[in-house]
């Protein structure tokens, strides 16, 4: 027969879901602390400069904060980018096509 109060979670299992969740929902340390970076220079062409530059200013005003840099729009594209194999497929696919036009 089994204790009816018995949730099959200890209070060790429980501080260590609660640490993990923690650490999830960590967010990302503010640019001074940030780990050493690489950077990588490019070229775009004029038009898709300026959409972007315009896209970084409402996206900037929607968060509330001070700045979003091209440095911060790339970082979490490549995370998403590495990690969603559909959006990847995409990219590849246009990157075929741009190169046969």
């Amino acid at each position: 027969m089994s204790d009816s109060t018995d949730t099959g979670l200890t209070q060790d299992d429980l501080t260590a879901l609660a640490k993990a969740v923690r650490e999830a929902a960590r967010p990302e340390p503010p640019y001074r602390e940030r780990p050493q970076s690489t950077a990588i220079f490019f070229n775009l062409p004029m038009l898709l400069f300026n959409q972007m530059a315009e896209w970084r200013t409402a996206v900037t005003r929607q968060l509330g904060r001070a700045d979003v840099t091209d440095a911060d729009v790339f970082r979490v594209l490549t995370r998403i980018l590495t990690s969603d194999v559909e959006l990847r497929a995409r990219v590849i696919e246009h990157l075929r096509s741009e190169r046969n036009s």
